[in-house]
């Protein structure tokens, strides 16, 4: 028999809770990205999860990612943004090299194949602002929106994005 005490229960819920927010916007590298997928909570950068942002210098251009578990229940998110100068408005869109990869392109897919895979409907009905961008203490931070489809044109709408990540240069 396990006994379960106040204590106990309350130490579950703030552990919830912690995680039921999506990450405060911060800018110092801190390696959150959370967003609301059709309303729900989607939340990288806490146990469990992963989030990386690469620099192609060359191409102007970074990738961010971010994922949450592992086999058929993970979930990934992946963004592109080209023509990064600095801190400003940016679209989302489809890296301009190719590297072969199926991380090219803005999406967002459930599980270990891309059955449950969505990409970018329209760069224009996406925004990225970026809030800051440090090339030498590597750091990008900033939200995003965006609506990406799946091949049965069904919608995912990406509201209240945000992220605060180290750069690989």
């Amino acid at each position: 028999m396990i006994a379960c005490t106040g204590g106990t229960i309350f130490i579950v819920m703030l552990i919830q809770s912690c995680h039921s927010n999506l990450p405060v916007p911060t800018q110092n590298g801190a390696g959150t990205l959370g967003m609301r997928v059709n309303g729900s909570q989607w939340n990288a950068g806490i146990i469990g999860t992963s989030t990386s942002a690469t620099h192609y210098k060359t191409q102007k251009a970074v990738q961010i990612q971010a994922e949450i578990g592992s086999g058929p229940s993970n979930s990934t998110f992946n963004i592109i943004i080209n023509n990064v100068s600095g801190k400003g408005f940016y679209n989302m869109g489809v890296l301009n090299i190719n590297t072969g990869s199926l991380l090219d392109s803005t999406r967002f897919w459930y599980g270990d194949d891309l059955k449950g895979s969505y990409q970018l409907s329209n760069p224009n009905l996406s925004l990225v602002t970026i809030t800051k961008f440090d090339t030498i203490y590597n750091v990008i931070s900033g939200t995003f929106t965006a609506n990406l489809v799946n091949k049965k044109q069904d919608t995912l709408k990406l509201t209240d994005g945000r992220f605060d990540l180290r750069l690989d240069p």
